[in-house]
């Protein structure tokens, strides 16, 4: 079985998923099994079925899903002491005027939440844009984090040369100092004049 995008659910498809699934819970079955139908019918997963009803549609059908579970209910009265039917043949054995009313209530009950979902459908199609444009923000931000990391890293590495370079730099200006007397020292430097012109230190 292929996988589907969620994003590629289209009008028709939620339709059937929500005609699907109150079928099933007419007839009292689970809903796992009506997202296994869903899932042959539109070649997608049980998951993908299951997760696009309970994060999107049931909740535009909270009363057509009501009025399921009461004609559910009413069902299991009428014939609590008879062996329990297929939905189908039950309804056939009521009569073709009961099973064309629970028909047109199934169709109000979608017709009228199907144009409520449209709304929704145009603010899920917002929601993904934006989605998509937070997704590359968040790209762009982290290639100038990037940036700026590789620009502190050789900033940093500048820094300790330059910190090198003065330390070195002190260390020699310390040891000059240290090899000059001052005038106000108690010995003093004195030179005297050669015969041929050259300056000699005299040691005091």
């Amino acid at each position: 079985m292929s996988t589907v995008r969620q994003d590629a659910w289209n009008h028709d498809d939620d339709v059937l998923l929500a005609e699907v699934i109150l079928r099933h819970i007419r007839e009292g079955s689970t809903q796992l099994k009506a997202f296994e139908e869903v899932g042959e019918r539109l070649n997608r997963t049980t998951a993908a079925c299951g997760f696009r009803w309970n994060a999107l549609i049931r909740q535009k059908y909270k009363t057509a899903i009501e009025l399921a579970k009461q004609e559910r209910k009413e069902y299991k009265k009428k014939n609590k002491k008879v062996q329990p039917l297929p939905m189908k043949q039950a309804l056939t054995e009521q009569g073709e005027s009961n099973s064309s009313q629970e028909h047109d209530l199934s169709i109000d009950s979608i017709i009228r939440y199907l144009r409520d979902m449209r709304p929704i459908e145009k603010e899920y199609v917002k929601l993904q844009k934006e989605n998509q444009l937070l997704k590359e923000q968040a790209e762009e931000i982290e290639a100038e984090k990037q940036s700026i990391q590789q620009k502190y890293e050789a900033l940093k590495q500048k820094y300790e040369n330059i910190d090198e370079d003065y330390n070195v730099l002190m260390d020699i200006m310390n040891r000059a100092r240290k090899m000059v007397v001052l005038p106000e020292k108690e010995h003093q430097m004195k030179f005297k004049m050669e015969p041929n012109g050259n300056l000699q230190r005299i040691d005091s």
